[in-house]
């Protein structure tokens, strides 16, 4: 089932088929965020918690961390899971994207860039990163329910 809202998800890339993925499995904050082949695992599914005013939290099932932005500011640098802050880099929007509406973009709320595959994006352990919004494949996810 697609995204409707609070649960637990896969978040895969429309452009490469991989699902968005905490490395290795690790449960330690500062873990990088990757893709990689689509297994189900719990370092690949996250609970989407709704945060009430638009937003929503990220939470890796395998660490209880969340998805947070504050390093993939900086150009090139990928997503990390970190310890609950309160701060915006730890919010997203998700948004569908038209005209079907089964594709979303994932923005950051602190910083508005959007969740986008690096490297070549089409490589297990491409980095997860943010960019400001393009429309392109590697910015385009399929979120669905666990």
């Amino acid at each position: 089932m697609a995204f409707n809202g609070p649960g637990t998800y896969t978040i895969v890339s429309d452009g490469s088929g991989k699902a968005v993925d905490v490395t290795e499995a690790s449960q330690e904050p500062g873990a990088p965020i990757i893709q990689f082949d689509l297994s189900g695992a719990p370092n690949q599914q996250w609970r989407i918690q709704d945060e009430g005013d638009g937003t929503f939290t990220l939470i890796s099932v395998n660490s209880d961390l969340l998805l947070d932005a504050t390093r993939a500011l900086a150009m090139g640098m990928p997503a990390v899971q970190a310890p609950p802050n309160g701060r915006p880099n730890q919010l997203w929007q998700i948004r569908p994207i038209p005209p079907d509406g089964q594709k979303y973009m994932i923005t950051s709320a602190g910083s508005g860039m959007t969740l986008t595959v690096g490297g070549d994006g089409g490589n297990n352990d491409d980095p997860i990163i943010t960019l400001p919004y393009n429309g392109t494949p590697n910015q385009r996810w399929i979120i669905n329910q666990v």
